[in-house]
């Protein structure tokens, strides 16, 4: 995957998630994907983050959130997200990963994902950042 100079970045919740696990090999990896670029992550992975978090570790989910832009989810999004679930139903029944998607267009973002299968829309880009690395994902 080529990847431009304007490219701005969505982080998808899975990657989120290892990062603020210390995964040290999966935010390695985003780094060297986006080099000097921006990143951010959805409203909805948020929530993602939050349902599964832990009261302690709410000070580094903070820190994390407002490192990161968030994007918000609008009225033209959600629309897009409905027309892309009835396209790829069949493939995903997700509806926060349409979301995201539609995001992703919206707002003209790259995906980071490691989830690539849950996003076949040809009119955005995908790239798993751990692509071509052997990179082991069990849990520390």
């Amino acid at each position: 995957m080529v990847i431009k100079k304007s490219d701005k970045f969505l982080l998808d919740s899975d990657i989120s998630i290892w990062i603020l696990r210390k995964k040290t090999s999966i935010a390695d990896a985003v780094i060297k994907t986006i080099r000097e670029k921006t990143a951010g992550v959805s409203i909805l992975t948020v929530s993602e983050i939050y349902k599964g978090g832990r009261e302690q570790e709410e000070k580094i989910y903070s820190e994390f959130f407002n490192f990161h832009s968030i994007f918000p989810i609008e009225f033209k999004i959600a629309k897009h997200a409905g027309e892309y679930w009835k396209k790829y139903k069949h493939v995903n029944n997700n509806i926060v990963d349409y979301l995201i998607a539609s995001t992703c267009k919206y707002f003209k973002l790259t995906l980071l994902t490691l989830n690539t299968k849950h996003f076949p829309m040809k009119d955005i880009k995908v790239i798993n950042p751990l692509e071509n690395l052997n990179v082991n994902l069990s849990p520390i």
